[in-house]
């Protein structure tokens, strides 16, 4: 088994119906999709896609209790807090009205699930939301990570009903705003998971939160958790700096950087010179402080395209401890003669 099961493939919630408006063709809707998908994340990796809370949570009843394993998880690498908080029903795949202008990081739902629909609202009564409700941005959820428990939503093969086919974690990922990443995991004794979020906290990746949950539980885990979207994204994003140039001047020549800065860089910047951008990843590197928004480089590589990389710095704290979380890189380059 992989060790993150990815898809960028989504497909349209269901072939017959028109997702997008004026979409006819599968083929196009589906290209419309992953395109928009890739976009999301590249907004939510230059923080143009902000939350203002954590986590919600939806639980029908005693049977999907185990979840709260995993909520826990959340709140104490996340949130830093341990008294669970009480929550609504419908929390989570309720219209964008319900969510009253607050956007979260993870919405759990843990509850009775088919193909391409999961049960809401009520933890007596079995009411089913649509897979295709979430093509109408009014019915969007207002969360950008998804933590499912559910009958069927991985049996991506599962066509003994053409007219109804498994969709439903794609579907979440499909959306106009919202949606970068679906993870799951089955009720079953002993549970699979619980998730371990510790690694979230601490800056990494939804990769390594997998890697760490089938590490601590393999037996039960390794056929019973998934990741659907990008694996290598993360839950703490910092603002890179923006505009950024490259001048040469003098004699012998020196190069001048400029760039906007950047609000987040509360533990200033790093700056990178290469040949090339994988190259400047791995080279020279200048510690920056707090407030920079130039830099000079003195001694720039004659005869070469100087290529320079500039990522901000910011120390976060969560409930796994503290870390410094480096921005997106932006780049600039430069011919020296």
């Amino acid at each position: 088994m992989p060790l993150a099961q990815c898809s960028y493939g989504f497909c349209a919630i269901k072939n017959e119906a028109s997702y997008l408006a004026g979409a006819t063709n599968t083929d196009s809707t589906e290209r419309a999709l992953i395109k928009n998908y890739f976009e999301k994340a590249r907004w939510w990796r230059t923080k143009q896609i902000t939350v203002t809370d954590i986590w919600r949570q939806f639980i029908q009843g005693e049977v999907f209790l185990g979840t709260l394993s995993s909520t826990r998880s959340i709140m104490t690498s996340l949130e830093g807090t341990l008294a669970e908080q009480n929550r609504p029903f419908n929390d989570v795949f309720t219209n964008a009205a319900g969510y009253a202008g607050r956007r979260y990081l993870w919405g759990i739902h843990a509850a009775r699930g088919r193909p391409s629909e999961i049960s809401y609202r009520d933890t007596s009564v079995t009411n089913w939301f649509y897979s295709q409700w979430l093509a109408d941005t009014l019915d969007e959820p207002q969360v950008e990570f998804y933590l499912l428990s559910a009958s069927w939503l991985v049996d991506w093969n599962w066509r003994s009903q053409p007219e109804t086919p498994d969709g439903f974690m794609r579907a979440c990922l499909s959306t106009a705003t919202n949606g970068l990443a679906a993870l799951w995991t089955c009720q079953r004794t002993p549970p699979a998971g619980p998730w371990r979020m510790e690694l979230l906290g601490l800056g990494y990746h939804l990769g390594a939160a997998l890697q760490r949950t089938l590490t601590v539980n393999l037996d039960q885990s390794s056929r019973a958790v998934y990741v659907l979207g990008d694996p290598t994204l993360c839950s703490y994003v910092t603002a890179p700096a923006s505009n950024l140039t490259a001048v040469t001047n003098g004699f012998p020549i020196r190069v001048s950087l400029s760039w906007t800065g950047s609000p987040e860089a509360s533990a200033g910047y790093y700056a990178c010179r290469g040949l090339s951008l994988e190259d400047a990843l791995t080279n020279t590197v200048w510690s920056l402080p707090v407030g920079s928004t130039n830099f000079t480089d003195n001694a720039p590589m004659a005869g070469q395209t100087n290529v320079y990389l500039l990522r901000a710095a910011q120390v976060i704290d969560t409930g796994g401890g503290s870390f410094t979380n480096l921005s997106r890189a932006v780049w600039t380059s430069v011919r020296i003669p």
